[in-house]
């Protein structure tokens, strides 16, 4: 005999997994923010020591820009690695939520390349630096806003308005200045965050 269809038992079973993603993600999110972190302080400031070396500005090199990009390339693997473990063997919508979060990311920033694209062909090249750092920064900060309020994590929602704040000042301090904004308070940040989310870790 087949059992009736309890609802609220299957609503139990989709909370009990959401809650076990939240809690993995929880345990991921510090190394997450760290490796973040310090990609943005060691790359912006990479950028930074590069264009201030010149009496006019001139834009990034080829290796303070492969230093960075290295840098977010490497945070980007220990990301997807960590969010991989969290949400191995979960589906529905769990899974559903996850991947169009990911896809978020990709989508938001692969956008973002071709208007700032399109800025450095028909504007100026400070201009186009300007927009890449702050614009890059706006991004993440949009998205960590968008996770927060999605995974309900405080902690992501108050990084998230945090790092839109920086992507906006950093748009006014110029194409020299704007990678030290974003390299210092950006990084910094994510840094703090990642201190905050394994206090919270060890108080749970």
């Amino acid at each position: 005999m087949t059992e009736a269809f309890d609802p609220g038992e299957a609503l139990g079973m989709i909370e009990d997994e959401e809650s076990r993603v939240r809690r993995a993600l929880a345990v991921n999110l510090p190394v997450q923010l760290l490796a973040w972190g310090v990609a943005w302080l060691v790359g912006f400031l990479a950028l930074w020591l590069d264009v201030r070396a010149h009496s006019s500005y001139t834009p990034p090199g080829t290796l303070s820009s492969l230093v960075f990009f290295a840098l977010l390339l490497v945070a980007g693997v220990v990301t997807a690695i960590a969010t991989t473990r969290a949400t191995r063997g979960v589906g529905g919508r769990t899974a559903r939520t996850g991947a169009r979060l990911g896809l978020g990311w990709g989508v938001g920033y692969g956008g973002f390349v071709l208007v700032a694209g399109g800025v450095a062909v028909y504007g100026t090249p400070e201009a186009a630096s300007v927009m890449m750092t702050a614009g890059a920064v706006l991004i993440a900060g949009l998205m960590y806003l968008l996770s927060g309020a999605v995974w309900d994590d405080p902690l992501l929602v108050r990084l998230g308005v945090g790092i839109i704040a920086v992507g906006g000042v950093a748009s006014w301090t110029g194409p020299v200045w704007a990678p030290l904004v974003a390299g210092v308070a950006g990084g910094g940040g994510l840094l703090v965050a990642a201190g905050l989310a394994v206090a919270r870790r060890r108080r749970a």
